[in-house]
């Protein structure tokens, strides 16, 4: 995975402050040409410190929240809280006029040259930015399998599944990866999280037959072809849950994403 930040700004800033700021302004752009998340006329992305934590492990908590403090009291960004719930205290952030004219004047936008416009959908309220998992475009990003690794570790790892700690480019797992989300759609593996957290059987809840220990669940046994697609068919659910409602089938081709423009 490869994360950049703009010259100029880190001399200002730091360092920690640029990836930072580029962040933010990739998905609040993502945001705005999805129309989602609008708030006092502004579009607003939402991330906690742990979750940035999770999506850029080379910053500490403290190197972090310095970061965001030097945005915010730059007049780069604007600090909000748009929580459906009031213990939720995430918060949501989006650009300033000023940070918005930095982020454009230098490179082009990563969203701009790489992003397509996705359905749209309600968001998903929780600590990391799930809006990448409910995407079905085929664009597949490095900032779209940083999220879904940031997911897995933050959703899963609580409840005993094994944290991923790498996923090289050239690894066999990557690739399996993007084979899978290219095969049934970025918006499958929000479904394949969901499938797992309510299976007692991948979370190694069920003692094996004649005495073998539970199942363990690892993210290479997930991206397999096979098991990928039997999770999204069911077939690992409790006996006695609802039949799933979603077909899966592979994306025909047919269908032409509609390339982002920004102004």
């Amino acid at each position: 995975m490869e994360h950049s930040f703009d010259i100029d700004i880190a001399k200002d800033y730091g360092i920690p402050a640029a990836i930072l700021l580029k962040h933010i302004y990739y998905w609040v752009e993502k945001n705005r040409v999805n129309e989602k998340h609008c708030f006092d006329g502004e579009y607003w992305t939402y991330c906690s410190v742990k979750a940035f934590g999770e999506l850029f492990p080379y910053m500490g908590a403290k190197v972090i929240r310095n970061g965001l403090q030097k945005l915010e009291d730059g007049g780069l960004i604007k600090v909000g809280c748009f929580n459906d719930q009031l213990y939720d205290r995430t918060k949501w952030y989006t650009l300033t006029s000023n940070g918005r004219t930095l982020c454009r004047n230098g490179r082009r936008p990563f969203a701009e040259t790489t992003e397509t416009l996705c359905p749209k959908g309600e968001p998903i309220p929780d600590i990391i930015n799930t809006d990448i998992l409910l995407s079905n475009d085929n664009n597949i990003t490095n900032t779209q399998i940083s999220e879904i690794v940031a997911i897995w570790n933050s959703e899963l790892s609580p409840l005993g599944v094994s944290k991923i700690v790498g996923l090289a480019s050239a690894s066999s797992r990557y690739k399996h990866l993007k084979a899978r989300l290219k095969e049934y759609g970025n918006g499958s593996f929000r479904d394949v999280i969901n499938k797992v957290k309510e299976s007692d059987f991948l979370l190694g809840k069920i003692e094996g037959k004649d005495g073998r220990k539970p199942f363990k669940l690892t993210f290479s046994w997930i991206v397999d072809a096979t098991h990928y697609v039997d999770v999204l068919e069911g077939k690992y659910d409790n006996r006695g849950t609802s039949k799933p409602t979603h077909v899966y089938e592979m994306p025909t081709g047919l269908e032409k994403p509609q390339t982002v423009r920004q102004g």
